[in-house]
Order: structure tokens, then sequence, then C-alpha cells
């Protein structure tokens, strides 16, 4: 996305200048001096810079459309389809591999198509074609065939679907992204009544996206509530839950024995396979040849899968899952690639203990060291305490990001700023469908806008996400899959939300695309679906674990989440719009269903024409459930007209600040987890097989990550700044204020520094001077000395080294006032010099040294420093040390600058 070549937010930044300008007008006509020295701006230059990722950072995060982007309409899916190994024609279906060495995917797989529109009309319900290229074997007579694909008849699903189904208009937003290469969804315009599964199968230009199915029962064509002869006699595939993308419908286990000349015209990449052997537990079963086609270049020149390289890489010695199908031509033709290695159950490091795992996830995970292309590392952190191992059955809450292309052939990165991409997702220890032993199989939650490639949102196994040759990003980018053990409900849950958010993206509520905005993205939006999971549970609509339950250290899950997600502790509106419009869906299907029980009870259930709905056990009743949305059977169920809001305000992307930028959430999530007693395991690559010189892996970062000093300055003020108190650290504050006033207090007056018989100052007096002391000292230097200087506590340190850093910056801030005293603030340098006054600044620096370090927030600190130098001036002697009136009258100097010198 092009960088704004003016003030994105005029509105808002137009009255702060007019009215700063206006202000230093004033105050030169009324004769005062202005002063705008370093040490005035000092305080809000820092926090200026902690800050300034609200606007920079929203208007890059996420973006669809790298810089540039525009110079051609073409979009990377139309180039790379000329290829034919690309197309579905490629791989007949009467072609069938040798079945001693490959197994279906999936019990159930096919290719979505969609309706014409007279036939979509045709039915109130949504639905579309699948072209079947698995089934089981009960059903492999239907393989070949062309069946239409519904909901299952469940009230929540009917109340969803209702929800989820609109009428497709695309507008100027879709011809804009269109004229810059994106992928738009031409062929539902203009369409009414479009549901989930129309707006997934359409979401391409071609009928070109294959799925697995979950749940499927078999019924008649009857079942459609307004039957289409066109349907026939064939049964009707009725499923719980959305289909998931996936890339190939036969996979094997094999490793690469060697490479051979490409045959001229098939595209394909010839490469001699071992298969695994279930019985001896190696790769000793028969060799074959099979292809792995290197992808033609998009259209930035850039090549999403080459095979150079992948023969001898490191990750390859354990061999690979290949995933695809027999080409016309008899050669089992690789659509996607899953390095065995990357998924076992056996980490390359670990780290025990809360804090180092911590300092992995702040700096180790995305380091140089971790970065280098080529590379793959699974690292398991183990917090403080006892932690299980793996076992067979766990699930997991996946934590994705990927980071940029850097390199001669990368992309560019405006604003110093790698924004990168975020994802939830799913992950669940399995047996190897070949050898047995335990494996992580991984699922996503892609929440992705309109972009060049083809990707289109929704729950996509690895083979369609990362290991898909087409348009996966295993290797392009450096991904960081963080898997954190959870409860299987609750990731039901937060499944059922995503995919809700997933169909609005391909509807675009009612437009037929999305685009990345400071308030619309995978990050923020996947963080709407986690923030409404929350609310929901907390209302008992769906099942899953109290979010107000404690853990061990005494904070609820629903607290620690929303203290990330909702940094000032005010929801965004439209989130909460769109929490309530879910749940008044959930509320009114549950009463329906509970109506026609009761009729049904009693006979009452003439006239219906329909079966009674099976009882609805919940969204999160399935194993493996999602949120199954289902067409609304009466009118008055559920708007047809997109219901949801999108926030779109500069105060929506304040109010959401933590899910702006990729980076944040994935390093915020997984601290939260971690700190909460759950081990994470983290599978990281870059660029497999990464021999190619033209590209780099670049790091997702926070704002201006790319400058080392600055980027780090910036998230350690954004941290310090906005990370909100639970109750056990205020009361902590409290006692440390206590302490300190005593310790203070006791030592001053012994000393005669404390002079305590000065009377209070009347209250507009000490209002004023509060007023004065907050930006100078308070703030600017506890920014300094604290906040910029020291490594903020979610950084999870060393004690030895936190320590160092601690006595660092108590010895500068010391240092710091005699120094000020000698060289730009001399009337004090004999205070300043005063071993009284020095005790009580070592006092003070140690206090608020303390309170950062417990609460992890600069506000504590920043409110002792402040109250402790008006109290000092105004109570106990200080303007006397330093001969300075009344704040306002002051004598000499403002009491403004007075103070700034002092604390």
């Amino acid at each position: 996305m092009p960088r704004p070549t003016r003030d994105p937010f005029p509105a808002v930044s137009g009255p702060i200048v007019r009215r700063a300008m206006g202000w230093l007008r004033l105050g030169r006509s009324r004769g005062a001096p202005l002063r705008c020295g370093w040490r005035a701006a000092l305080p809000w230059g820092l926090l200026a810079v902690a800050l300034l990722s609200l606007l920079p950072g929203s208007l890059l995060a996420g973006s669809t459309t790298p810089p540039g982007a525009d110079r051609a309409a073409v979009s990377s899916y139309s180039l790379v389809q000329r290829a034919p190994f690309n197309r579905p024609d490629f791989y007949p279906l009467d072609r069938r591999p040798d079945p001693a060495l490959y197994r279906p995917h999936a019990d159930w797989i096919g290719r979505l198509i969609l309706p014409e529109p007279a036939e979509a009309a045709a039915s109130a319900e949504d639905w579309v074609w699948l072209e079947v290229e698995q089934a089981p074997a009960a059903a492999a007579h239907l393989v070949g065939r062309r069946l239409p694909l519904a909901w299952a008849d469940q009230p929540r699903l009917r109340a969803l679907v209702g929800l989820l189904t609109t009428d497709i208009h695309l507008g100027t937003e879709a011809r804009s992204l269109a004229a810059q290469g994106n992928v738009v969804p031409w062929r539902l315009d203009g369409r009414s009544r479009v549901g989930p599964l129309q707006s997934l199968a359409g979401a391409r230009p071609e009928d070109d996206l294959s799925v697995r199915l979950e749940g499927v029962e078999l019924a008649a064509a009857a079942g459609l509530r307004a039957p289409l002869p066109a349907l026939g006699e064939g049964p009707v595939l009725r499923i719980p839950t959305p289909p998931v993308q996936v890339s190939g419908r036969w996979m094997a286990r094999v490793r690469l024995v060697k490479a051979l000349p490409g045959r001229e015209g098939t595209g394909g990449d010839l490469f001699v396979v071992r298969h695994y052997d279930p019985r001896s537990h190696s790769y000793g079963g028969p060799q074959e040849t099979v292809r792995i086609p290197s992808q033609p270049p998009n259209r930035d020149g850039r090549r999403f899968f080459e095979t150079t390289g992948l023969l001898d890489h490191p990750i390859g010695a354990e061999g690979w899952t290949v995933y695809g199908a027999p080409a016309a031509d008899g050669l089992f033709t690789v659509q996607a690639l899953l390095p065995q290695a990357l998924v076992q159950l056996s980490p390359d490091g670990q780290l025990r203990g809360t804090a180092a795992g911590l300092g992995e996830i702040a700096r180790g995970n995305w380091n140089a060291a971790a970065n280098r292309r080529g590379s793959f590392r699974r690292t398991a952190l183990e917090p403080d305490g006892m932690a299980r191992p793996w076992a067979m059955g766990d699930r997991a809450l996946l934590i994705h990001a990927f980071g940029g292309i850097g390199g001669p052939g990368g992309e560019p990165t405006p604003g110093f700023t790698v924004t990168g991409h975020f994802a939830f997702g799913e992950a669940e220890v399995i047996a190897d469908p070949f050898g047995g032993e335990p494996r992580f199989d991984l699922r996503y939650h892609q929440i992705y806008a309109n972009n060049p490639d083809g990707i289109v949102a929704g729950s996509q196994e690895w083979s369609a996400w990362s290991g898909d040759l087409q348009r996966g990003w295993l290797g392009l980018r450096p991904i960081s899959d963080v898997l954190v053990r959870q409860d299987p409900e609750l990731l039901a849950a937060l499944r059922l939300q995503a995919e809700v958010m997933m169909a609005r993206y391909r509807s675009g509520d009612g437009r037929g695309v999305a685009a990345v905005t400071a308030t619309t993205s995978c990050v923020q939006d996947s963080a709407q679906a986690l923030w409404t999971t929350v609310e929901l549970l907390r209302q008992g609509l769906l099942s899953g674990p109290s979010p107000s339950a404690s853990h061990a250290g005494g904070e609820s899950l629903g607290r620690a989440i929303e203290a990330v997600l909702v940094p000032f502790g005010i929801v965004r509106p439209d989130w909460h719009g769109n929490a309530d419009l879910i749940a008044t869906a959930l509320r009114a299907a549950d009463r329906a269903e509970t109506s026609s029980e009761v009729g049904s009870e009693v006979g009452s259930g003439v006239g219906s024409g329909a079966p009674a709905a099976a009882p609805a056990a919940g969204p999160v009743a399935e194993p493996v459930a999602g949120p199954v949305v289902r067409p609304v059977a009466r009118p008055d169920v559920g708007p047809l007209v997109g219901p949801f809001q999108r926030g779109q305000s500069p105060l929506d992307a304040l109010l959401s600040l933590h899910s702006i930028l990729p980076r944040r959430g994935h390093d915020a999530f997984a601290a939260l987890f971690l700190r909460r007693g759950a081990p994470l395991w983290i599978l990281r690559t870059n660029q497999i097989p990464g021999a190619s010189s033209r590209y780099e892996p670049l790091a997702p970062t926070l704002l201006l990550g790319r400058l080392p000093l600055v980027g780090e300055l910036q998230r350690r003020l954004a941290d310090g700044l906005l990370v909100p108190l639970d109750a056990s650290q205020v009361g902590l504050c409290l006692l440390g204020f206590a302490l300190y006033a005593a310790v203070a207090l006791a030592l001053g007056i012994g000393s005669g520094f404390l002079e305590p018989h000065h009377p209070w100052p009347r209250p507009r007096r000490l209002v004023s001077a509060a007023a004065a002391l907050l930006p100078m000292p308070a703030l600017g230097e506890e920014l300094l000395f604290r906040g910029a200087l020291l490594p903020h506590p979610g950084e999870g340190t060393p004690w030895p080294q936190l320590l160092a850093w601690c006595a660092l910056g108590i010895g500068l801030f010391l240092l710091y006032h005699p120094l000020a005293g000698r060289l730009w603030y001399r009337r004090a340098e004999r205070l300043f010099h005063d071993p009284r006054f020095l005790l009580q600044t070592a006092l003070l620096g140690v206090a608020t040294t303390a309170l950062y370090q417990v609460s992890g927030s600069l506000w504590p600190a920043v409110l002792l420093h402040a109250v402790a130098v008006l109290v000092w001036l105004e109570r106990l002697g200080g303007r006397q040390h330093l001969a300075v009136g009344p704040a306002g009258l002051s004598r000499g100097d403002q009491p403004a600058r007075s103070s700034a010198r002092v604390g």
C-alpha cells in the first residue's frame, strides 16, 4: 500500500495544529517569553515517539498491495494460472496413484463450483456445487460426480448464516482494488442472498478452490427448501461446519533421493523419491519419480516456490509429506509440501522458566540467528512450575505471524516497518498417517483481505496455507507458529467467531471486498474474534471455560485477554455491536429450538412440513466445529443486508492499539499465555529451502523497527505507557508508595532536609503546581530513566542483567542532577550537590524503578515522582531551598522551570 503523501486524518490534526499555533500567538501577545528549550520538549518528544504507532503503523499494517504494485492491473493469480500444473484440469479424476503408497488426503475432498445465478436464485438456501474428488469407501461411487453442498439443519447454524447472508454489489472500492491487481469476486456482483458457501466458491475467477468436508451427511435432494430440477436424483451433501481449504487430494510420505531433468512442456522438476515403509519405520519403500514443479514468477518477479536446494536441505532429512495427484501423463505431481521434521515432537531447543521464555518471545524468536535464510527451528518454552509433555490428542491454540521479503528481489519496507501478517489457528497432536508417531497437525483461521495472489479468507490446512506451492509462504517469508495447549471448547468457541469474521471478509458485508485499513486488518479482526469469544463465553452463550475463572496467579483469562485487546478499558463500539448481534441471533435460535421441542412433545408440530431440528449442543459441541453458518428458513430471521459494523475512525484504532501491528499481537498473546503457566511450542521457518540469494527473510517489526534504536525505544515506551494494571498490581504500588514515604520522611526529617512546618498552599495554587510538575520532571524523567533505559518487565530479561540495568538507571538518574546544576541550572548547583538531596533522589530512583518493574507500567512511577516533588516543594520546604516563589508567581524563574530541575 503506498505511503500517504498527506495527513491521513486532517480532521484530527488540523484543529490540534491550529489550537497550538493559537496558544503560541496568545503567549507572545501577552508578552510572555517563549521558552522551547530541549528540556521542556523532552517529555513530549519521548511521548510522541511512543505514540507514533497510532497513525503510521495502522496505515501500514497488513497491506494487501505492496507499494508500487498499482503499476500493473494484472494479478499474480492470473499469471501463475497460466502454468498447466496450477489448473484443476491438469489432474484427471480417473488417474489414481498406487494405493499401497498413497492415501486420500481426507475422507471427503472436492472442488467448489459456484452455481449459475439462476440456479442460486431458485433456492432460499446457501448452497454450491461440489465436484467430489475423494469420498469414504461407502460413498466411493460418488467420486467424479457434481453434487449440491449445503448446510446441516441446525437452528444456531441457520441463525448465523442468516446474519452472514447478504446481497453483493461491487462498487468503487472493488474497482480500485482490482485496478491495483487484487483478485476481486466479480462473479458474485449483483447476486442476492449470497451466503458463506457461495462467497467461498465465488472468491476466485475460476472454480479451483479445493476443500475438505467434515461431518458430512447424505440427504435427499428434496431436502433443499426450493428443489431444483438440475439437482436430479442425486444426494445433497450437508455439513455442520464450514469447508476447510486444502491442496492435493492424495498424500504420501517420501524422502527425496535425486533430481532428474524435467520434461519439456510438462512444467515440472522431476525427483526420484523413496517412500516410507511403515513396517520398518524407515524410508525403505519403493522408489518413484514425481514432479515437484517450480512456480512461475508472479507480477513482482518472485516465485512462491523453487526446487533449487530442496534435495539437500537439512529439513528434509526426516522426509516430506507430499500432497497432490497424478497428472494426465501419470506422474504424481506435488501441489503442497510438509516437512516432517517441523511437526515432530522433538524440539531443537528448550528454555525453562517464565523469564527465559519471555525473553525468547521478545528477542530470540526473531533475532538475526533465528532469521537466517533457509533455517528452521523448533523451540519448547516451559514456564515456572511443572509442565506435562505433549500427548496424543492434545489441542492447541496456534498464534501465527509471518514477516517480510528482503534482499535484491524483495518487497519495500515503507516507514522502516515490516508489517507482516497475523492469524489464529489450531493444532492437534495426531498419529502420523504413515508412521503412527505423534506429530502436530496445523490449521489456520485466515482473516485475509483481497490480494493479488488469490488467497481466500477461510480455514486452511497447512497444505493450503504455508505448504502450497502456488501461493504458500514457506519458500518466501519467515514464519512463526506458536502453539499453546488449550481447552478444546475454548478453541471451538474461537473457531466459531473466526469463521464468522472470515465469511464477512469474503462478502465484504455486501461490498464484496475487504481492504486493509487502520481498524480492519488481519490482526485487528482476529483480535475482534477473540474478544467476541470471551464476551459470548462470559454471557454463557458458548460452551467453554469461564473467562472469569482465575489461574494460580489470580488473574482471570478474560481479564488477561482484555488487557491486551482493550488497553484503555473501553471496548470499540463496532466490536461491542457485532458481539451483541451474534448474541441476539444465538438467543433467538435457542428460543426457537426450545419452542419447537415443546410443540413436538404436545403434538403441535403440524404444519411445519419439515422434520424437527436436531438438538443443538451449541456451536462448540462438535470436536472440529467452526462457525457453521446456514441460511435463514424464514425471512424474519436475520437481515439480508450486512448488519455488521466496521469502525473506521482514529478513535477505533486508538482503542485497539495493541492490535494494529501483527508483531505486537503475536508477541503479546504468546507472552500472555506463557505468564499464565501454559507451555509454548514455537515452529520457525525462514524461506525454505532458501537457496536463492535474491531474497532474505525480514522479521516483522513494530513501528520503525528497522531502525534499531528508534524501534526499540518505541516498543519500550509504548509497553510502559499502555500496560493496564490489575488489582494486585495496584495494591503492590500502593504498598510501594507507603514504604517510600515512610523511609523518605524518616531520613529527610532526621537530617533536617525536609521541613514539615510549612503550611499547605491554597488548592488552586496546589493544582497549578501539580500541572506544572507532571510533564517535567515526573513524566520526562521517568520516560528517560525508566521507560527508555530499562528493559520492560515483559521482555523477560534475566535477573543479573536486569539488576545491572536498574543500577545503571538509578546511577544516571542520580548523576543527572549535579550535572544539571553545573551545566544549565546554575542556581540549583548548591542544592543538587547537597548529600541530603542526593539521598532523597536516590530513594526516589529506587522506588520508581521498583514500581516500574513490579507493575510493567510507567504511570505509577510518574505519579510517585510527581507527588514526591509536589509535596517537597509545597509542604516540606523545597521552594525555600530553591528560593522560588509560589506557583505562577516565580521569582526569577517560572515554577515549571524550577520544578523541572528537581526530582
